[in-house]
């Protein structure tokens, strides 16, 4: 069924976002470690968006933070990661942790980008903003 090939795929990305330990041969610069490293680190960013949208659907706020995070890793101006980070701290009773991560995308955006953060992750900001205190 439907269900269970999602349960699988969620379940295979989770095996290997949690294999995943960094660069590739890192320090090795041939050519082909290069592109490999490259490949490899894409198609992680790629796993763990899908999977985070999908953990994100099914509430699943504790994954949805360990995820988030390993992305901001990879990619710290993900702004799709920011934005999982402050959905899971709010749905998880942490608006403080929610501005907190607000916060840390604004200082990288800007710094990393001269971007500010998307009209999503202000809206966010809002409702934290409105469930402090």
């Amino acid at each position: 069924s439907a269900g269970s090939d999602q349960e699988r795929f969620v379940a295979a990305c989770i095996r290997a976002a949690r294999l995943y330990k960094g660069e590739y041969l890192e320090g090795c610069y041939y050519d082909w470690a290069l592109l490999t490293r490259n490949r490899v680190e894409v198609r992680m960013q790629e796993t763990l968006s899908q999977l985070i949208r999908v953990l994100c659907e099914r509430n699943r706020w504790t994954e949805v933070l360990e995820f988030s995070q390993q992305l901001l890793e990879l990619e710290p101006c993900s702004q799709e990661a920011h934005l999982a980070l402050m959905k899971g701290h709010l749905a998880l009773g942490a608006p403080e942790q929610t501005l907190r991560q607000y916060e840390a995308c604004r200082v990288t955006l800007q710094k990393e980008l001269q971007l500010e953060p998307s009209s999503a992750i202000l809206e966010m900001r809002q409702r934290a903003l409105m469930s402090v205190g």
